[in-house]
């Protein structure tokens, strides 16, 4: 019996100790999400072209979009995809700078613009006006930069913040936001969402009027060093960052998201990182 009892534990030792085969089965990929409705990709493909472009997809962009989640509806390859192909266009270049303007100059016609142009290149000639040549100087390369901004950004030769610089840095922003309180106050409020502290407050003043003084930690005197200094520093870039949160996904961005995406931004000015990060994330996408 105590035999018997030996080569059965023997036996159960020998099974213990055996390695389990394990079998590979080629091709065995997990199926789509099925979750994910054709009405939540179609909503998705035109919400991405109404917030880049302005506009609803055409039929032939709408039905190429809609094969590139066809293998896989829950793909965030598939909506990357889509993004770059529309940033890529010049019809989004010209939408980034159209609301750009829309927003800091209040859309002001080009027609507009023309015609101050040739109003000031005849102030120019007009002897009477000699005291204040300098300033028409001014304001002459300020209008020449303004009205080229929209090209320029759409052939690729100024980047988004130059864009934005432009549509600061002109007569017309100067008149909406008259004086130099309104100015700073002004480009606290466009870029960052808030008003400037009291210090912020009259250290930009003091700059912007001429003084020597420091905004952000870097000192400057002049309009120009205070515009430089705002646009280099990491609030600008940060302000950025919530400013797309909050157009597609209605809130600010959260710390994590701001320590990604800002400091990528203030190196490379690269506006359409920072829409696709938020453009192709799993809650815009199921919004």
């Amino acid at each position: 019996m105590n035999r018997i009892l030996l080569l059965l534990a023997m036996a159960l030792l020998m099974l213990s100790c055996t390695k389990e085969e394990i079998r590979v089965i080629d091709g065995n990929q997990a199926p789509a999400d099925s979750s994910i409705s054709q009405l939540t990709i179609d909503n998705y493909i035109n919400r991405i072209y109404i917030g880049l472009v302005g506009r609803k997809a055409l039929d032939a962009e709408f039905l190429a979009a809609q094969a590139l989640f066809v293998a896989d509806p829950a793909s965030k390859a598939a909506r990357e995809q889509l993004i770059d192909q529309i940033q890529n266009t010049a019809e989004y270049r010209i939408n980034v700078a159209y609301r750009a303007k829309l927003d800091l100059i209040q859309g002001i016609d080009s027609a507009i613009m023309i015609r101050d142009y040739q109003l000031l290149l005849l102030q120019l000639q007009d002897t009477s006006l000699n005291f204040i040549k300098p300033l028409l100087e001014e304001n002459k390369v300020r209008m020449e930069k303004l009205i080229l901004a929209s090209v320029h950004f759409m052939q690729d030769s100024i980047d988004v913040v130059e864009l934005h610089r432009r549509y600061i840095d002109n007569p017309y922003y100067d008149q909406i936001n008259m004086g130099t309180e309104n100015f700073v106050v002004s480009m606290f409020q466009h870029f960052l969402d808030r008003y400037p502290s009291g210090q912020e407050l009259n250290n930009g003043k003091t700059m912007v009027d001429g003084a020597n003084s420091s905004i952000f930690l870097e000192t400057g005197a002049g309009k120009a060093d205070f515009i430089q200094i705002f646009f280099n520093s990491e609030s600008y870039a940060e302000g950025q960052v919530h400013a797309v949160a909050n157009q597609f996904l209605f809130r600010k961005a959260t710390q994590d998201e701001v320590l990604l995406l800002a400091l990528p931004y203030l190196q490379n000015h690269d506006l359409g990182a920072i829409q696709r990060y938020f453009l192709s994330s799993d809650l815009y996408f199921k919004q």
